[in-house]
C-alpha cells in the first residue's frame, strides 16, 4: 500500500504501479516505470540527508554514476541500473583484483567532473565525531580512536586539490548497467582530496564477503591506475575505518581489519 504522501510523486512524475519496494534506514524505494522506462523512486525519510546525493548525481552528469531524472527536496527519480549486479559479486568469485580495477575506472570518471565546490560537507568536519566518541566515559578502544583522530587532523590540514567526492564508494554501491557499464549509486557527497575516496572500498566488503582479500594487490592496482599518494590513501583508509566503527558504535570490526592489514 503506497501512502498518500508517496502517491504525490507517482502522480507528479507519472509513474506506474511499483513492481518492488524496499524500506531502508534512510529512505523508501520503489521500482517502477515512467513511459515504459525502468526507474527507481527514492523518497527520503525526515532524518535523512540524502537530498545532497541528488545534487551530486546531477553534478556527475551520468559520468560514472547512475542517471538522475528528477529530484525535489524530499525525493528523487533515478534510472534503474541493470538487473542489480553489484561489484561485490566479483570479489565473491575471487576476482577482487578485477573489482579493484573497475573501482578505479569509476573513480576516474567521477573525478572528471568539475572540481567546483557545490556545497558538500568538508571531510575535515568529521573530527567532531572522533571528539564525541573520545569524550565518552570509559569509551572502549580509546587509544585506537585517539590515534586515528590525530592522523585524521593532520591529513585534513594538508589536503591537495579538493573535489566533490562520492564518499561511500564500496562494493555494494557500484552496480553494472544493462550495457555492461559499471556505475556508482548512493553517494554521501563530501568535499575533499581524491585520496579520501578509496577508504570505503578498502575496508569492504562485509565480513561474510571478506575472504582471501589480497590488500597489497589492491594497493598496487590503485597506484598503477590512479597514481595517488599511497601513503595518504592508506592513512585515510585507516582513519575512515575507525570513523565508520565510531558511527556504527560497534566493536571496531572495520577498524581492527585495517589495523591488521595496514600496520597501524
Amino acid at each position: 500500500m503506497i501512502s498518500s504522501k508517496h502517491q504525490i510523486y507517482f502522480k507528479r512524475w507519472q509513474l506506474d504501479k511499483p513492481t518492488k519496494d524496499l524500506e531502508t534506514h534512510s529512505s523508501f524505494l520503489y521500482w517502477c516505470h515512467q513511459d515504459g522506462r525502468p526507474v527507481v523512486l527514492k523518497i527520503y525519510k525526515s532524518h535523512s540527508n540524502e537530498a545532497v546525493s541528488a545534487h551530486l548525481l546531477k553534478h556527475y552528469n551520468c559520468q560514472g554514476a547512475v542517471e538522475i531524472l528528477a529530484h525535489e527536496d524530499d525525493a528523487c527519480l533515478l534510472a534503474q541500473v541493470g538487473d542489480g549486479r553489484e561489484l561485490v559479486e566479483l570479489t565473491r568469485a575471487n576476482e577482487d583484483g578485477r573489482a579493484t580495477e573497475i573501482l578505479c575506472e569509476v573513480i576516474q570518471r567521477l573525478h572528471n567532473a568539475p572540481a567546483e565546490n557545490i556545497g558538500l560537507l568538508p571531510i575535515g568536519g568529521f573530527v567532531a565525531d572522533f571528539d564525541k566518541y573520545l569524550a565518552r566515559s570509559g569509551a572502549p578502544e580509546h587509544e585506537l580512536v585517539a590515534k586515528a583522530r590525530k592522523v585524521y587532523v593532520n591529513l585534513s590540514a594538508s589536503q591537495g586539490k579538493k573535489l566533490n567526492l562520492h564518499g561511500d564508494l564500496h562494493h555494494y554501491n557500484v552496480m553494472q548497467s544493462g550495457d555492461g557499464d559499471w556505475l556508482a549509486i548512493d553517494p554521501k557527497g563530501y568535499w575533499g582530496e581524491a585520496e579520501y575516496e578509496l577508504g570505503a572500498f578498502l575496508r569492504n566488503p562485509l565480513v561474510d564477503d571478506f575472504k582471501n582479500i589480497d590488500m597489497q594487490l589492491r594497493f598496487e592496482i590503485i597506484e598503477a591506475r590512479l597514481g595517488y599518494d599511497m601513503g595518504r590513501v592508506r592513512q585515510w583508509a585507516f582513519c575512515q575505518a575507525v570513523l565508520a566503527s565510531v558511527w556504527a558504535d560497534d566493536d571496531m570490526v572495520f577498524a581492527k581489519r585495517m589495523v591488521g592489514v595496514m600496520g597501524h
